[in-house]
């Protein structure tokens, strides 16, 4: 109780005030948390996808796996991958539809670890070919991910700046 002769000061926000303050929040979680996720995201998935070419043109990787002036041989490396990728681009959109982005991102992410270590240690050409679509299978659930994502919490007139 106030002593005599304070008020107690109450404040209510309206309904459409409170609307107000929740949509102010949720813009700024979306384009504070939400858009830098999926920029980091996107981000390592650019660098994974072409990260093999730089190894594809040292002489010394070439010539542990055997495949010195095998220029062909070398190159499916990156086509193992995309093949893969181009698979999974149709299967993962059934996948997010299903579990729910998130799960999928952590799935994708797990298998993403995995198939990268298992392309560390892959001990042949035909291994690496393995593992490299493995990694594009895995790696195939971030464009689905990110359009979940980004019909969630953006507009509809801010889908091409997201």
């Amino acid at each position: 109780m106030p002593p005599e002769g304070q008020r107690r000061l109450s404040v209510s926000i309206a309904p459409a005030a409170s609307s107000a303050v929740s949509s102010a929040v949720s813009s700024c979680v979306r384009w504070w948390l939400i858009a830098p996720i999926l920029l980091i995201f996107v981000i390592v998935n650019q660098i994974d996808k072409s990260n093999v070419s730089v190894l594809i043109a040292d002489a010394k990787f070439a010539a542990d796996f055997g495949a010195t002036g095998q220029h062909a041989r070398l190159g499916f490396i990156s086509s193992a991958f995309f093949y893969g990728y181009g698979i999974s681009l149709m299967m993962w959109g059934f996948v997010v539809d299903r579990i729910g982005p998130r799960r999928s991102a952590l799935i994708g992410v797990v298998g993403w670890v995995l198939t990268t270590v298992w392309c560390a240690w892959a001990g042949s050409l035909t291994e690496m070919y393995a593992a490299r679509f493995a990694l594009g299978l895995a790696e195939g659930g971030l464009w689905p991910v990110c359009n979940k994502y980004v019909g969630r919490w953006f507009a509809k007139s801010e889908h091409g700046r997201i």
